[in-house]
């Protein structure tokens, strides 16, 4: 069959289907919420999770595009994995993370970030999940997802180690710790 049979039978497009199927990445209408109503950043957001899990809950490596470091692998940048240009990826990371640079406090990113990254030495950026904030989050986002429906709410965890969000109108709402609360969600 050339190809031209293939196309106009469906097949072409079934097979590069098929190949693709290999490279799905999983949307969580969800994670909208938790990200202030931006798709790009919660299909981000979904990827440092599942790269999180992957990397068994410790800092991981990825390049934003490709580039002629020696660590950086054919196909493994943010933009490849993802179809994001660079413009999109950096609004996305810039919407659920906080970089790291001098003078900025880890502990205090923490507090109200879903991601914190930083750039090492040899130019490569490291990724780090936030796991309490984004379990937090993510319960809110599956549970009560009325309480996200407005953009604006801030997330903080206070050093009791009780968790609460602020929304928009500057209102407190609790979370104790319920037994439930899931605190990385993968596939």
């Amino acid at each position: 069959m050339n190809i031209q049979d293939m196309i106009t039978s469906g097949m072409a497009i079934n097979r590069s289907q098929a190949q693709d199927q290999r490279m799905s990445i999983p949307y969580r209408p969800q994670y909208t919420a938790i990200a202030g109503g931006r798709p790009a950043s919660a299909i981000l957001l979904q990827q440092i999770s599942y790269w999180w899990s992957i990397s068994k809950c410790k800092p991981f490596y990825k390049f934003k595009a490709p580039c002629s470091h020696d660590a950086y692998k054919e196909g493994d940048s943010w933009c490849e994995e993802l179809g994001f240009s660079t413009g999109v990826f950096d609004t996305a990371i810039r919407h659920i993370g906080k970089k790291i640079t001098k003078g900025v406090s880890k502990t205090e990113a923490r507090k109200t970030h879903l991601v914190i990254y930083w750039i090492d030495r040899n130019r490569v950026t490291w990724y780090q999940l936030n796991e309490e904030l984004f379990g937090l989050a993510s319960y809110l986002a599956y549970e009560s997802p009325d309480l996200l429906s407005n953009k604006g709410f801030t997330i903080y965890i206070d050093t009791n180690g009780f968790r609460y969000f602020i929304d928009k109108q500057g209102s407190n709402h609790f979370i104790d710790k319920p037994e439930t609360t899931p605190f990385l969600i993968t596939e």
